[in-house]
């Protein structure tokens, strides 16, 4: 017999395609899943938004928001927590439960057991998902664990953060019963796969190619949400007012229930510490040796600097410069705001680069 997911009582829809929708309705000890196809479902039917989900690529700063917010205004992020390590002394303020489930989404459609940078990362369908949780095809325990959490008034606000929800994020729609507010921050591309290089030992252009699959999902997979966004750059230069300026959007703009403390200068200073910012020494040094950075591309009013590559093989010299073309330019709709548009166009990534290169 499979496993059966019992959940809060609730009736939940979301959209698994274009012309269809399902609700998972409780009834008894089950969920029973019912086609509401060509029915229009109105946010009304849902609970009033109790918490919010923080979006961005790994080693884009999610960490340093998500303690900000929970340290400085106590915003609740359920536990337990994943613990701090040398590359976030600070913490992760993740979830366990959460992170465990979202390697059991992955793994599930990519086989690979923690499959964060898999090349083909960009091909998980949160349809499937969906499907094999409520079917008993997949491990469920670490998602009826966080959705009890969530779920539960006495959580609220909540804060749910890993950066594989940027990929699996629709997934876990279906099983909430309000519908989360978003926070979506984003980091320089070449400073987050030097960062990847450093701590993972991934090639440059797949730490590119997987800034630009992350932050294309986070957005696509958020676009029908309230959203506030920001950026690493926006907390580094004025953490304070930045922050504030995230709590008080998502309680005025998004409808998440103010949460019960207040952030306080001290908070921030003893918090937030620039110096830890990953691979600022090597940046530094990097930047210095230059004895001046050459604009290779003027994209919309926007400058695209060299950068100095570590490859040696003038083919995949080629196919990284192309690559980090591609990523500074969507940085750039990023700073402008372009990129949050419904209609915008993401670049295609060459198949060549995603099929020869290796996880490690």
């Amino acid at each position: 017999m499979r496993p059966i997911v019992v959940l809060k009582k609730t009736l939940l829809c979301v959209t698994l395609c274009c012309a269809a929708y399902f609700s998972f309705e409780f009834k008894g000890d089950t969920f029973r899943q019912r086609s509401l196809a060509n029915i229009e479902i109105h946010d009304s039917e849902l609970k009033p938004t109790s918490g919010f989900v923080v979006l961005g690529m790994h080693r884009s700063g999610t960490s340093m928001i998500s303690g900000l917010l929970v340290e400085g205004f106590g915003y609740k992020t359920g536990g337990p927590l994943l613990e701090p390590a040398s590359d976030n002394e600070k913490g992760f303020f993740e979830l366990s439960p959460a992170v465990n489930q979202n390697q059991v989404f992955l793994y599930d459609q990519l086989q690979l057991r923690d499959a964060w940078n898999h090349p083909n990362i960009d091909s998980f369908n949160h349809e499937i998902a969906i499907r094999s949780a409520l079917n008993g095809e997949i491990d469920i325990k670490n998602l009826r664990n966080v959705t009890e959490q969530l779920n539960d008034a006495k959580s609220s606000p909540w804060l749910l953060k890993d950066p594989r929800l940027c990929i699996t994020f629709q997934s876990w729609l279906p099983f909430l019963n309000s519908k989360p507010a978003v926070v979506f921050t984003y980091r320089n591309p070449l400073s987050v796969a030097k960062s990847l290089n450093i701590r993972d030992r991934l090639p440059l252009i797949h730490g590119l190619r997987l800034w630009i699959v992350y932050n294309k999902a986070a957005i696509q997979n958020s676009a029908h949400m309230c959203r506030v966004t920001t950026s690493n750059n926006a907390i580094l230069q004025d953490p304070f007012n930045e922050v504030l300026r995230i709590s008080n959007e998502l309680t005025s703009k998004c409808n998440v229930p103010p949460p019960p403390g207040q952030l306080s200068v001290e908070t921030v200073d003893s918090f937030i510490d620039p110096t830890l910012q990953h691979n600022q020494a090597v940046r530094k040094l990097q930047e210095e040796s230059l004895p001046q950075k050459q604009v290779i591309e003027v994209y919309n009013d926007c400058d695209i600097y060299e950068y100095p590559s570590w490859q040696t093989d003038a083919y995949w010299k080629q196919l990284e410069m192309d690559m980090y073309l591609k990523a500074m330019r969507i940085h750039c709709d990023l700073e402008s705001g372009v990129a949050y548009n419904a209609d915008y166009v993401w670049p295609n990534l060459q198949e060549k680069v995603k099929t020869n290169i290796a996880v490690e």
